[in-house]
């Protein structure tokens, strides 16, 4: 959704005669974004500047960025997860070796 309303402010600053700028956009979006946000979506409408058309063609194009790019972050995140369930149990294991030694040098005094 934040791509498609920075495409659609680009069209509507372009239509009045003012090129479109990260100042310009950001002034006008009804959500706050990151500016990296403003600035991928900027470039990509100066690339294309009727992808922010409401077409059938562009919307299905946009919506289908939208789930490659959220596919994307699940993947990473399910990464990082799995990475992060790993070292848990690297580290469950490495305190369970602890607690015997300890108990070990215990026993013998």
């Amino acid at each position: 959704m934040s791509q498609q309303e920075i495409y659609r402010i680009a069209q509507q600053l372009n239509a009045q005669g003012k090129t479109p700028s990260v100042a310009l956009i950001k002034s006008q979006l009804s959500v706050t974004l990151p500016l990296t946000t403003i600035i991928k979506g900027l470039q990509q409408w100066q690339k294309n500047p009727q992808l922010g058309e409401t077409t059938t063609p562009s919307s299905s194009l946009a919506a289908k960025d939208s789930v490659a790019a959220e596919d994307l972050s699940l993947n990473q995140v399910q990464q990082q997860f799995i990475d992060l369930q790993q070292k848990v149990q690297a580290l469950e294991l490495e305190v369970s070796q602890l607690k015997q030694q300890v108990k070990a040098l215990t026993s013998d005094s």
